[in-house]
């Protein structure tokens, strides 16, 4: 028996939805995995998290990250690695943007949806 929750995910997008932005997957002591959806178009804005470090996995879609202002096409498939303390954001292209987001130290509310 332990008291550890393992769980294992169908990266599909079924996950995350057009009606909200992020939805929390998992939540530890250590870390924090969310699905992220990005609408056609639009961008998450210019952000920096000063004590997490993060992980981006493009889940569906495409478009541009944008990390210490080097623009970089991406696309489904491609991961990017962000140091904490580092200026990011990320463009969607036309179809919206489906991301998989591991923080190393948990950045949001738990079970958060929004």
């Amino acid at each position: 028996m332990t008291d550890k929750e393992i769980l294992v995910w169908a990266l599909d997008n079924s996950m995350a939805s057009k009606e909200y932005y992020r939805k929390i997957l998992t939540t530890t002591k250590r870390s924090q995995t969310v699905h992220m959806f990005i609408p056609p178009n639009k961008n998450i804005g210019a952000e920096v998290h000063e004590n997490n470090d993060q992980h981006v996995i493009i889940n569906a879609g495409n478009g541009v990250s944008i990390i210490d202002d080097i623009y970089s096409q991406i696309e489904e498939g491609t991961l990017v690695s962000i140091p904490a303390g580092t200026k990011h954001d990320f463009m969607a292209g036309e179809n919206g943007l489906f991301l998989i987001v591991i923080y190393v130290g948990p950045l949001h509310d738990k079970d958060v949806m929004n």
